[in-house]
This record gives C-alpha cells, structure tokens and sequence, in this order.
C-alpha cells in the first residue's frame, strides 16, 4: 500500500474521466428519487475509483454509474458503494468507490480492460 490512508490494493492509474452516477439508495430528497449527478474521476484502479463530485454523499450508498473514456469506445455502466467523502478545493468533494459485481454490469468488461497495461493519462 501507498499510505497508511490508501486502502486500495491495487495501483491507481490518474485519469480524468466522464461519470455519471445514479443514486439507488435514499437520499434528501426521499427513496426512489433516480437523480443523476455528473461527475469526473481523479484515479481508477480495478476495483475502485476515486472522483471529484459537486454534492457530498454518505458512505455506505450503492448507486449505478456509467464511466466513459475518451481512448476507448465503450461506456462501462457499474455498481458502486461510496467509502469515503471528504471536502475538497472549489466547493466540491472527493469520494473513494468500491466497485461491486452487480447483475447486468459491466464489472467483467472492466476487470478485463483494467488488467491491460496503459500509460497513466499524464504520461
């Protein structure tokens, strides 16, 4: 590991990245609310992803999200828990997410591309 706060194990690859994350669980505004907030990813790795969000969300919610990346032609629709969030610069979030294999996901499409050697975005 990393660091002592850096529980992944696998390594992160930096990538920023198209997401579009929707809620399942009860939020504010009550159950079954289906919202859909737009976010970007800070790093991914197999099994998780940690991204930049615009509304604080709680630990221990489940929720669908599609990943989209701009050097391949698939959008890999997911099933994610939040573990962390903290605040970050700009009046946004950061959120560590464990991604799960949920039923009519992509999770195999992921684990696949995710085993294949990259560069880092930055690179």
């Amino acid at each position: 590991m990393n660091s002592t706060s850096d529980r992944r194990l696998d390594t992160r690859t930096p990538r920023t990245e198209k997401i579009a994350i929707q809620i399942l669980l009860p939020g504010p505004d009550g159950p079954g609310t289906g919202r859909v907030i737009r976010s970007k990813t800070l790093d991914v790795s197999r099994e998780g992803l940690r991204i930049l969000i615009n509304e604080e969300v709680a630990p221990d919610h489940y929720f669908d999200f599609c990943v989209e990346f701009k050097d391949y032609h698939k959008i890999f629709l997911l099933t994610g828990e939040v573990r962390w969030c903290r605040p970050a610069p700009e009046q946004c979030y950061e959120a560590g997410i464990l991604i799960h294999d949920g039923e009519k996901t992509d999770y195999d499409a992921w684990i696949g591309f995710m085993n294949k050697p990259r560069p880092a975005e930055d690179e």
